[in-house]
């Protein structure tokens, strides 16, 4: 079977809609989903930046719940 690799912005609804719709076209339904996708970034609490936590929460919570 080998293996493929599909690349989007799980933090962006549209985007994961367009990857599952070329999964689908390319290889049939999705079967099965390993939500791997994160970021970090490269400070404590005290230093991170509201949005640095925005993003980080977007790719982890969001893209998680969106690809699901």
């Amino acid at each position: 079977m080998g293996s493929h690799g599909f690349t989007c912005d799980v933090s962006s609804s549209s985007a994961v809609e367009g990857a599952v719709a070329r999964v689908a076209a390319e290889l049939g339904p999705v079967g099965v989903l390993v939500n791997n996708a994160g970021v970090t970034r490269d400070a404590t609490m005290r230093r991170m930046t509201e949005e640095d936590l925005r993003t980080v929460l977007e790719v982890h919570l969001v893209g998680a719940w969106l690809c699901t």
